[in-house]
């Protein structure tokens, strides 16, 4: 596994290639789109600070905050921040026994011997990056952004980031 960044033509990649055998995969932030700050307006102050209402929608079965028209950034620059900070993207293909990876190995071994679904293996692949996000394997939010954002899920505000994780068989 390598982790790379290719740049060019504004479609930045943070990328993980993945090679088994004949078949290479990459998985991570495949196309590089704006980030979007959550929805919210003033309706008041309260103690002299500002009180904003929040808009909610659904998400991989979370609660998640509605993002609003103004742009924070790019996915590509927030992938990479989280990647320093967290290693999101190369250590979840690093932990021994890991029942997702293993997972993928298992869908490879089954298509080697026709019986598999490429699908599968795209969807067990983004499953290694996505699934220890959901199960909050890389920490808590502060105090404060908890109750900022209304609920205490690490790298999943409005969802956007995570939406975009994705992977894909190199041809």
């Amino acid at each position: 596994m390598v982790k790379k960044v290719l740049k060019g033509k504004g479609l930045d990649k943070l990328l993980s290639d993945i090679n088994i055998g004949q078949y290479s995969y990459k998985v991570g932030i495949l196309q590089n789109k704006q980030h979007f700050a959550p929805a919210r307006d003033k309706i008041g102050t309260r103690n002299g600070k500002p009180v904003y209402r929040k808009y909610w929608t659904k998400y991989a079965g979370l609660n998640v905050l509605k993002h609003g028209p103004r742009v924070d950034g790019t996915l590509y620059s927030i992938a990479k921040e989280l990647e320093q900070k967290y290693k999101w993207l190369t250590r979840p293909f690093t932990i021994k026994n890991n029942q997702n990876l293993l997972n993928v190995i298992r869908m490879v071994v089954e298509q080697f011997n026709g019986k598999g679904s490429e699908r599968r293996i795209v969807n067990a692949l983004q499953a290694v990056i996505r699934n220890p996000i959901l199960r909050g394997d890389y920490g808590k939010n502060s105090r404060k952004t908890a109750k900022a954002k209304g609920f205490n899920k690490l790298m999943i505000c409005t969802a956007q980031f995570f939406r975009n994780i994705m992977a894909k068989r190199d041809v």
